[in-house]
């Protein structure tokens, strides 16, 4: 979106949309694991995890506390049709 790369994730049916950047870097973190079971993703560089469904850090980089980086960045979205679609105005901001 507007040269931004969106993470979609669907668990349990619902459809989460998530900015794939860990936020103690901006490492990539669809590069590494994912557990759909229960929405945790984890960085490949340093090993931070996040609840996919929340954004919430659950553990920091290197196994330090989740509270010490801030929260992935979750996209509003809706679907339409079988399509996702973005709403323009989030949280943190317009796109």
């Amino acid at each position: 979106m507007n040269g931004n790369e969106i993470l979609l994730v669907k668990i349990d049916g619902e459809i989460f949309a998530v900015e794939p950047m860990c936020t103690h870097d901006g490492t990539d973190i669809t590069r590494g694991k994912f557990d759909p079971v229960s929405g945790i993703i984890e960085c490949q560089k340093h090993f931070a995890r996040f609840d996919i469904r929340t954004g919430i850090p659950l553990v920091g980089p290197f196994g330090a506390d989740g509270d010490t980086q801030p929260p992935l960045r979750l996209y509003k979205i809706r679907i339409e049709n079988d399509y996702v679609h973005l709403e323009a105005n989030q949280e943190w901001g317009v796109i």
